[in-house]
């Protein structure tokens, strides 16, 4: 699309995702006796280095890492509300943060002035690369998954309770960081 940008191709292709996403699930068991003020942790740059890329996701989202390891505040994603919300771990810098936001097409110039700003944990490189990295070492079980702008998370969701229960298990050794992950049971998915 020439001279769209960003956010409009990100709007246009998230609608039946949004509509399909039920929302957050509970945090898993791996999120127990996590303090409240848990360090959102990267994954390791060797780690990160060594992940295949554009395999899992779509240029739009890799662009958002690229961007969200170069804009101030470090910026978690945008969502459509009645207008953009933007997630940024340092909301200081919102500013800052919504100027290189338009000024990378992540946002229209008439839509900066009105975005609103929402606390983040992590930022878009962050979960991106983790959704990766999990791809990667995950044994492969048919689930739904995305990064989850809205809940600042990487969501999975499963058909049924045991299904969930196995999922957490693979996820245990993996010593993930507290509060990136959140597991839904959404029943079979349904393709049209």
């Amino acid at each position: 699309m020439p001279g769209a940008s960003l956010y409009g191709v990100w709007l246009a292709s998230t609608g039946l995702w949004l509509s399909c996403v039920r929302g957050p699930g509970p945090a898993t068991s791996l999120d127990k006796g996590c303090p409240a003020d848990a360090p959102a942790v990267s994954v390791p740059a060797a780690a990160r280095d060594s992940l295949p890329k554009g395999v899992f996701w779509s240029a739009m989202k890799e662009r958002w890492a690229e961007v969200a390891r170069e804009v101030p505040g470090r910026f978690g994603g945008v969502l459509n509300e009645s207008g953009p919300v933007i997630y940024l771990v340092d909301t200081t810098r919102r500013a800052d943060a919504i100027a290189a936001l338009v000024a990378r097409g992540v946002l229209p110039v008439a839509k900066g002035e009105k975005a609103r700003v929402r606390q983040g944990r992590w930022d878009f490189a962050q979960l991106y690369d983790w959704y990766r990295y999990l791809a990667v070492h995950l044994p492969s079980e048919r689930v739904s998954s995305a990064i989850d702008e809205g809940q600042n998370r990487i969501w999975y969701g499963m058909v049924d309770e045991q299904q969930r229960v196995r999922f957490e298990r693979a996820l245990a050794p993996l010593r993930l960081p507290c509060f990136l992950v959140t597991l839904e049971v959404t029943g079979p998915m349904i393709l049209e």
